[in-house]
């Protein structure tokens, strides 16, 4: 029988003799199932097979079945890191330490103080914002504001026109309102406090200088702690008038720090319930005719003002405040003239008048 070159497998199938192991072939990926050895006999007529005791079987690290296998050679038959990977699964875990919690105040602690950062800041703004309330003014610089305003000319009225007035004039009915001479009455109610009021006392004081003459009347200011703080402005608390052709009824419920101040009769009372029933200020009732609710421009156009500055300001017809206020002032005297029957006519007869008559319906 020729030699086998190298180590190459046996290119045909060996049969096992009796007693021997099953060889296995080369291209074979399995191994045979161990089988048990026993002392080999003497074959009859022959001499005595000496037996070899079997040698205990050993693994070979990193041994795989990459070719033959020759007789008692033992076969890991898996990778050398097994043993390795099931120790390490037998392992105990490491033991983690207790993390220490966060106390249970903490959190409750956290948002308060967040609170607090935010109503200062809140606080420290609105105090930045804030224009400061302006010194009292003089009894001469007082009257000198009221003069100013009081006396505007006629050109300046038609020069404005409606300018940039919010038209919150509505038509109202019932029984005429009159005041105790048996002329036609304007009842107004405000307070000092509030910035709306404050806004609109402006026209609805020019307004009625075209019809009669004040006396009486102070500069003040709204709130300072309510929205559009310290807006300059007249009071009418201590305020009377007079004209040929109507009356003024004014209740200044409060001052500008909500100390009460007047009350409006139980007939007042009713007005301001059947024709503002909202409650809003400043509310104006004109004769039972028309009815103003809030005022007709926004407090913030005097904002930060001084009242000598505002006075100076109408003088101008292209000024932001001249066509707000002049503009709120010619709506209202054309609401008055309806109720007076166009009287006087040096005023109610002009055109930029009669032109509004015809918005109030």
């Amino acid at each position: 029988m020729a030699p086998v070159a190298g180590c190459r497998g046996l290119p045909a199938e060996l049969r096992p003799g009796p007693g021997g192991d099953r060889v296995v072939r080369a291209d074979r990926a399995h191994r045979p199932r161990p089988r048990h050895r026993s002392v080999s006999r003497a074959p009859a007529g022959g001499r005595a097979i000496p037996h070899r005791s079997a040698r205990a079987a050993e693994p070979v690290p990193h041994a795989f079945a990459d070719g033959a296998v020759h007789d008692d050679q033992p076969l890991d038959p898996g990778p050398a890191h097994h043993a390795r990977g099931w120790m390490s699964a037998r392992r105990p875990r490491p033991v983690r330490k207790p993390v220490a919690r966060t106390p249970v105040w903490v959190a409750p602690a956290a948002i308060v103080a967040g609170l607090a950062v935010l109503v200062a800041a809140f606080f420290l703004i609105r105090w930045y914002v804030t224009p400061l309330p302006q010194p009292p003014l003089s009894s001469g610089s007082n009257a000198a504001v009221v003069s100013s305003i009081t006396s505007l000319p006629t050109s300046e009225f038609d020069a404005v026109g409606q300018g940039t007035a919010n038209n919150l004039i509505k038509p109202i009915s019932g029984a005429a309102l009159k005041g105790p001479n048996g002329k036609p009455e304007v009842f107004y109610y405000g307070a000092e406090f509030c910035p709306y009021c404050a806004a609109q006392r402006w026209p609805l004081v020019i307004a009625l200088s075209r019809f009669g003459t004040f006396s009486g009347l102070q500069t003040t200011s709204s709130s300072s702690s309510d929205v559009f703080p310290n807006t300059p402005t007249l009071t009418f608390r201590n305020a009377t008038y007079s004209s040929q052709y109507l009356e003024l009824r004014a209740v200044e419920t409060t001052d500008r720090d909500r100390n009460p101040l007047q009350s409006p009769s139980a007939s007042e009372q009713q007005l301001v319930d059947s024709y503002d029933p909202a409650g809003t200020i400043p509310f104006i009732d004109i004769a039972n005719r028309y009815a103003i609710s809030g005022a007709m421009y926004s407090p913030d156009t005097v904002g930060g003002m001084s009242w000598q500055a505002v006075a100076d300001a109408l003088k101008d017809p292209n000024s932001t405040q001249a066509r707000a206020i002049i503009g709120s002032a010619n709506l209202i005297t054309a609401a008055i003239c309806k109720a007076t029957g166009d009287q006087p006519g040096t005023v109610c007869g002009g055109t930029t008048i009669q032109d509004l008559e015809k918005k109030l319906g």
